[in-house]
């Protein structure tokens, strides 16, 4: 098996007014639009950033899956 991997830098934001700062965040790093992804049973939370970051929300993705999915394992 052969593969590259690059990491790029991390930045972990925690407490109770992270959210928040996410529309600093992103004008911090230059960026106009934004996916939010989310599990469908936690749209709800994919709902308020979008909202909050308003019309630099590209679009709401709900379908990802919380760690791998058992089909994937047994494939």
């Amino acid at each position: 098996m052969e593969f590259e991997f690059e990491a790029l830098p991390w930045q972990i934001i925690f407490g109770n007014s992270a959210l928040k700062r996410l529309p600093s965040e992103l004008d911090k790093h230059g960026l106009s639009r934004a996916l939010v992804l989310s599990t469908l049973e936690q749209r709800h939370h994919a709902d308020i950033v979008a909202d909050l970051i308003e019309q630099r929300c590209a679009g709401i993705f709900d379908q990802a899956v919380m760690h791998v999915p058992i089909e994937t394992v047994f494939a």
